[in-house]
């Protein structure tokens, strides 16, 4: 297993990640590559979900509405 964390999401950063991992294992079948590229979307998408996208089932508030009647 081989990570990388950087300020930007570009090819040096791939590269540094790969020449990690082949230097740990140099037969690279099976390798599995993830990256978490769309990490920022996600938590767009989740900020969306939670406080701005009314639920039907939740008497059409959102779920961080919803979730304050309660905590009140």
């Amino acid at each position: 297993m081989a990570y990388e964390i950087g300020e930007r999401r570009d090819n040096e950063l791939v590269l540094r990640t790969f020449s990690k991992a082949f230097a740990k294992q140099k037969d690279v079948i099976g390798l599995v590559v993830h990256s978490d590229r769309d990490v920022s979307n996600t938590e767009k998408y989740i900020r969306f979900y939670n406080q701005k996208r009314p639920q039907r089932k939740l008497k059409k508030l959102t779920s961080v509405e919803y979730r304050r009647q309660f905590a009140a």
